[in-house]
């Protein structure tokens, strides 16, 4: 996605969330956003405040992400979704694979 410029493509795009920002896509799949893997545990060196500050800094940018989808979002988990989608639940329709 370095050198996306925003126009209509054939081509698969990959990149970050924060690369992401102010584009829109006909189509975005988010991986890994399972119960335990997102957001991020608290490292040990982090104070509760720090660890805070960075899973909302988190979960902020994952609803940025969702939002870039024009006609299809995909999220994909193991198991249990992350808990932060259900903040989101009733903006979204599950599809089981």
């Amino acid at each position: 996605m370095a050198h996306f410029a925003g126009r209509p493509s054939e081509r698969l795009k990959v990149g970050t969330f924060h690369r992401a920002k102010g584009l829109e896509f006909k189509v975005v799949f988010l991986l890994g956003i399972s119960a335990g893997a997102f957001p991020g545990e608290r490292r040990h060196w982090q104070t509760e405040a720090e660890h805070e500050e960075r899973r909302a800094l988190e979960i902020s940018q994952l609803f940025v992400a969702m939002t870039r989808a024009r006609d299809g979002l995909f999220i994909l988990c193991n198991e249990e979704p992350s808990e932060v989608l259900y903040e989101a639940i009733d903006y979204l329709e599950e599809v089981e694979a």
